[in-house]
């Protein structure tokens, strides 16, 4: 493993300066989260960013950040998610209500009606 590298301020100014210059229509190369508000904010995330949000339990970080993945994956951005507190059964009945429009909890408790349990195969 490589050790990580530190950059002084005036590196990182410098690099920012090298980027801006790299725009051709005077537009940086931003991916939208697909979150309005977030990209009303930071105008989306420039390639190879990283996004950490910190918030109280249960204010929906999972949810935000699972929302942006799926966007950008479905927009052919490389994404991924790492979550420290959610395991994957959760994660997945949650990409399966998004896809679907069936509530995360009714897929993880198997307690959905037959139109559910239908968008559920079809998504």
């Amino acid at each position: 493993m490589s050790e990580p590298k530190s950059y002084s301020a005036r590196q990182s100014v410098d690099a920012a300066v090298d980027l801006f210059r790299t725009f051709t229509d005077g537009q940086p190369d931003l991916i939208p989260t697909g979150i309005a508000r977030i990209d009303e904010c930071l105008g989306g995330m420039g390639p190879g960013s990283t996004m950490i949000l910190g918030a109280d339990n249960g204010i929906g970080k999972s949810l935000v950040s699972l929302d942006a993945a799926i966007t950008n994956a479905e927009a052919g951005v490389c994404t991924g998610i790492l979550s420290c507190e959610d395991t994957p059964d959760v994660l997945g009945s949650r990409i399966l209500a998004r896809a679907s429009n069936v509530d995360s909890l009714k897929i993880r408790r198997k307690c959905f009606n037959a139109a559910e349990e239908k968008r559920l195969k079809d998504g």
